[in-house]
């Protein structure tokens, strides 16, 4: 994967009724010295669409690696956050419909589209990209206005959440009718009935130097729906570090991992999948 000066809108597989349930940007930066003053003054600037605050637990600092080193989150304490208080949390800025979050802490900036029970569908990645745009300009903003350390990326992340029921006659187990080339089947040694499956899929991204720069995840295992049905939750990540720090590298990062993200999905999914969510290029 490279990461070209790309615009979002190129011809990709889609679907017109995809099992998203969540797609997640983010970006990881030094921490700019934010106090729970400048959160506040955060939320003013991007009350108007995210009207809501919650507050959740800090996230640790994660970093991608590849090689024999094994793959992060590696929590890093407290007292090494850029002298940030170990209990300013992470604010979740809510839009009034809670399909829409801005997440915020002293390092870490992450938009997030989730879909409700009586929700809309899916509106677009360019939808999700334009969010990021905006929250990230606003925080920008405010490190201006507060004489702050402006924000420099060390990693991105792109994340595609999908739950997916389990068809008729099926089971957790019969993840062939998901994915394809997955049918597990046991040799008669032992005929017992397999209640459940799991699988986790690992593509290391490079550089046209060849050099390692991003890891693309992909995890597949037994969910339940909002109805409390059996499903499969898929999940396709993809992390790393940017080519440089400066803003429009996370773009060109989150572009390129969207390509990436949408190809791999119609790449391990069957046809007959295919079929149900009413797949069109």
């Amino acid at each position: 994967m490279n990461e070209p000066d790309m615009t979002p809108e190129l011809s990709l597989p889609s679907f017109t009724r995809p099992p998203l349930q969540e797609v997640a940007a983010g970006v990881q930066f030094a921490p700019v010295g934010v106090k729970s003053v400048d959160v506040a003054a955060l939320h003013t600037l991007l009350a108007e669409e995210y009207p809501n605050w919650v507050d959740a637990p800090p996230l640790p600092p994660s970093f991608e690696t590849f090689g024999t080193v094994p793959v992060g989150p590696f929590p890093v304490p407290p007292m090494l956050l850029g002298g940030t208080p170990p209990w300013l949390p992470r604010a979740w800025f809510i839009s009034a419909d809670d399909e829409h979050i801005v997440q915020a802490q002293p390092d870490r900036l992450i938009v997030n589209w989730r879909r409700q029970p009586q929700g809309s569908d899916y509106p677009r990645y360019t939808e999700v990209r334009r969010r990021f745009v905006a929250a990230h300009d606003a925080v920008e903003r405010l490190v201006d206005q507060r004489g702050l350390s402006r924000p420099l990326a060390n990693q991105c992340d792109l994340s595609y959440f999908n739950v997916v029921p389990v068809p008729e006659a099926a089971d957790w187990s019969d993840m062939d009718r998901l994915l394809r080339g997955m049918r597990l089947d046991p040799g008669p040694g032992w005929q017992a009935s397999l209640s459940d499956a799991q699988v986790s899929i690992r593509k290391v991204l490079r550089r046209e130097s060849g050099v390692p720069f991003a890891r693309l995840s992909v995890d597949c295992l037994p969910a339940l729906d909002f109805a409390r049905n059996k499903s499969w939750a898929l999940n396709i990540v993809v992390r790393g570090q940017p080519q440089t720090g400066n803003f429009d590298s996370v773009l060109a990062f989150l572009d390129a991992a969207h390509l990436e993200i949408v190809s791999c999905f119609a790449a391990i999914t069957t046809e007959a999948m295919h079929m149900e969510w009413e797949k069109h290029t």
